[in-house]
């Protein structure tokens, strides 16, 4: 996503299509900014990279049994 983070992809969501921003999980391998952004990402998933598909899998089974 050349010039757009995982935070620009949620706020989107957000503001157009609010029913899917519950389904949302950030995988990222940095960090470092997440003090910044603290209250947007309350109560959003977040994986750190790098993951396991066993844990991707739990991660997504864990959003798609809240969101039903």
């Amino acid at each position: 996503m050349p010039g757009r983070d995982g935070l620009w992809v949620l706020r989107t969501l957000r503001e157009q299509h609010p029913n899917l921003a519950g389904r949302f999980l950030l995988m990222t391998g940095n960090l470092a900014d997440s003090d910044k952004a603290a209250v947007e990402l309350e109560g959003v998933p977040i994986l750190p990279k790098p993951f396991s598909l066993v844990r991707l899998r739990e991660m997504l089974g864990g959003i798609m049994s809240n969101s039903a």
